[in-house]
């Protein structure tokens, strides 16, 4: 599969959907003036990431370093051993017993993933994927990341971070202890059950779920706050600023930002604005830039919607492939007649078409007069108000709904 373009014609949620779902094995690479990551893939699933533009503090020894799992006295002693030997890095920290080899895994899969998240920011450049074989791969060592899950944590993040930036302004803020978290309380162990009870216990949740119950309060408001929040609580000391406990609570930037965040909300912290001064702030240091995180939950309701289709994959494939509208009128792709290729393509496209609808009417309250409305609003590309076809789909206004209806050709 040779699919390559620009992240303007074909985003990376688009790409990801796309490898994810055909399961391919092989590299993408996506570049971006200077910048360029390397993401590697096995079985649609991501197996690593590297990035020439890396920061420092993004390298994995600094990264082992800075999370006091190692020494710097180690770490110049292990990168001395590999510019002789030109063996990886964390195998000769697990030879040479300065790091366990799960301590490994679990930084090398955040750094994969903190690489990854930072895609998410970029609204321009360009990408290539390279079909490989399997044996071929060179993957990190860690469980494969699904790609599904990939692309819903980044739009979550891209979703919440407003929201955080307002409480977490900077990376050199610290905190003070307003009040104690306690022990989760533990529950009694319940007496055993027959099947018969715990299917009919089974039962009546789900119609309470229907009916719109809720579940009884805690028994302790600190058993709402969960286990990344109790972590960073616990990580927090006098003059300890944000990025420092990021470093130490292997969780990652937006995670651990967010439960300094639910901790100040739930009152157990209170902040301690910085002086701004370079690189402290999450302007210039943090997982995403203010102008690239003002896009509205209604924006971010829309991609996860639409890339959420199933047909939407097969959909970019074909357009990757370019079969465009006189090549599928002139030929069959694997024995699949071109009128049936096209229709069943159809179908996807009106479905696209109808979600971008819904979300302008959610935003404006009404459904555009044309089209070109959503063209312009950015919740369609030009080539989706007409592809498969050569016409472009019929729309028109109808009181208070809509008609869209395929092109004949």
């Amino acid at each position: 599969m040779a699919l390559q373009g620009t992240l303007k014609d074909f985003g990376l949620a688009d790409i990801f959907q796309l490898i994810g779902q055909q399961n391919k094995t092989g590299v993408l690479v996506v570049k971006n003036n200077e910048q360029e990551v390397r993401i590697t893939f096995k079985d649609g699933n991501v197996v690593k990431a590297d990035s020439t533009s890396r920061e420092k503090k993004e390298l994995l020894g600094n990264m082992l370093v800075r999370a006091d799992v190692l020494s710097q006295q180690q770490l110049d002693q292990a990168l001395d051993l590999q510019r002789r030997t030109l063996k990886r890095l964390g195998d000769i920290l697990v030879e040479l017993g300065f790091v366990e080899a799960g301590v490994l895994k679990e930084f090398t899969k955040l750094q994969t993933t903190e690489t990854i998240y930072k895609l998410f920011l970029w609204t321009a450049g360009t990408y290539e994927f390279t079909q490989a074989e399997p044996g071929d791969v060179d993957a990190q060592g860690f469980e494969p990341i699904r790609g599904e899950s990939v692309l819903m944590e980044g739009f979550r993040m891209v979703d919440e971070w407003p929201l955080i930036r307002k409480k977490i302004s900077s990376y050199a803020m610290t905190f003070r202890i307003i009040r104690q978290v306690q022990a989760t309380r533990k529950a009694e162990p319940a007496a055993p059950k027959s099947k018969e009870a715990d299917f009919l216990d089974g039962i009546d949740e789900a119609f309470g779920a229907m009916a719109g119950d809720q579940a009884p309060p805690p028994a302790d408001e600190d058993d709402k706050l969960g286990p990344n929040e109790r972590l960073v609580f616990n990580l927090v000391q006098p003059g300890r600023e944000v990025q420092k406990l990021i470093d130490l609570s292997r969780l990652g930037e937006f995670e651990t930002c967010k439960a300094l965040f639910n901790l100040i909300q739930e009152g157990y912290l209170d902040g301690i604005p910085a002086a701004p001064r370079a690189g402290s702030g999450l302007a210039e240091g943090g997982a995403l830039e203010p102008r690239q995180v003002r896009g509205s939950r209604l924006n971010r309701v829309q991609q996860v919607l639409g890339y959420a289709l199933a047909g939407l994959a097969g959909l970019a494939l074909m357009w990757a492939l370019g079969l465009t509208p006189s090549a599928m009128t002139s030929s069959r792709l694997r024995g699949v007649p071109a009128q049936q290729l096209r229709d069943a393509v159809g179908e996807v496209a009106l479905e696209r078409i109808r979600h971008a609808l819904e979300v302008h009417k959610l935003r404006t309250g009404t459904y555009p007069e044309t089209l070109d409305a959503l063209v312009e609003t950015g919740l369609l590309q030009r080539y989706e108000t007409h592809q498969p076809y050569v016409r472009a789909f019929a729309y028109a206004r109808d009181g208070k709904g809509y008609r869209l209806v395929r092109p004949y050709y």
